[in-house]
């Protein structure tokens, strides 16, 4: 009887151990740190860069604001609004100038740190090609503001659209009620995609993707939920700081980004946990791209065969 109790025991420690150095070994707390300071640096560039993607497609900056608004505790938000809105009228519609592709590669950057991070939470080294790495990242924010300016062409001429059709074709009313009461759902949907294309694609590693979805639900439903109770942290902890106007507010910007840098970097750890749950050991790779091109090579091969 005491020699299974101790087995037990020696089991429960065998799991427990490696774990608890896996999560020391992924470094999610300062990590977080560094990825929120290239967060904050990188906010304003993409804001830039969407200034100049707005008087391309005739969008109004009002469109945009609701969806930015969602994503951002309401103590943060009331006072970056202004910044917010000059940033995104500030454009003049040269999409393809240099200045836009200079934001954006600036704004890239935040993206190739949360690589490197997001890298360590798996328990791999980012692999020595910087210019691949940035590409990738510059695709990737890119990806990422098509997806956001889609939304906004939905939601924006949408509800054109229904106020025409609607009484012609004698719909209920309250289609057009509920269609403006779905854009906090299909925000969280766009962060959900946003999230689960990062996740993805960011690793050096070879993923699947059942495997990272409870890392992007917890990392999607974590980000929706500190926005709106932000508001009491700094209420109960941050009084002080907060009190200072627009510095203080820079600083509770900044206290928000690492929670949620922290909580990617915990979805991402979460992930692991998974992929190694049901494919064994970590396998690393040399970039996504490269990965497919190597798997195609093989398939090709062994259909030959």
């Amino acid at each position: 009887m005491g020699k299974q109790k101790q087995h037990r025991t020696g089991g429960w420690q065998q799991r427990i151990i490696p774990l608890i150095t896996a999560f020391q070994a992924a470094n999610i707390n300062k990590n977080a740190v560094v990825v929120a300071y290239y967060a904050l640096l990188s906010v304003f560039p993409l804001l830039i860069f969407l200034g100049n993607l707005l008087p391309f497609l005739n969008i109004q900056v009002n469109d945009v604001l609701p969806y930015i608004q969602a994503l951002f505790p309401a103590s943060i938000y009331r006072t970056l609004a202004p910044q917010i809105v000059r940033y995104l009228r500030s454009g003049n519609g040269g999409l393809l100038s240099i200045g836009a592709v200079i934001t954006l590669w600036s704004a890239s950057r935040g993206i190739v740190n949360l690589r490197d991070s997001i890298n360590q939470a798996y328990g791999v080294k980012t692999p020595q090609n910087a210019l691949l790495a940035r590409l990738l990242s510059l695709v990737l924010t890119l990806v990422f503001a098509v997806i956001i300016l889609v939304l906004i062409l939905i939601f924006g001429f949408g509800q054109d659209v229904l106020n025409y059709v609607v009484p012609r074709l004698d719909l209920p009313p309250t289609l057009l009620r509920v269609f403006a009461q779905l854009k906090l759902p299909v925000t969280s949907a766009t962060l959900l995609v946003i999230l689960l294309l990062l996740f993805y694609f960011l690793p050096d590693v070879r993923l699947h993707l059942r495997c990272i979805l409870p890392g992007t639900i917890l990392t999607a439903v974590g980000w929706l939920a500190l926005a709106q109770f932000f508001a009491l942290y700094v209420r109960y902890f941050m009084r002080s700081i907060s009190s200072y106007g627009a510095i203080g507010t820079f600083i509770v910007l900044m206290f928000w980004l690492v929670f949620v840098a922290q909580i990617m970097l915990l979805g991402a750890f979460i992930n692991r946990l998974t992929e190694e749950h049901f494919y064994g050991k970590i396998q690393p790779i040399r970039g996504k791209l490269r990965d497919w091109w190597e798997r195609w090579q093989n398939w090709r091969q062994r259909v030959k065969a």
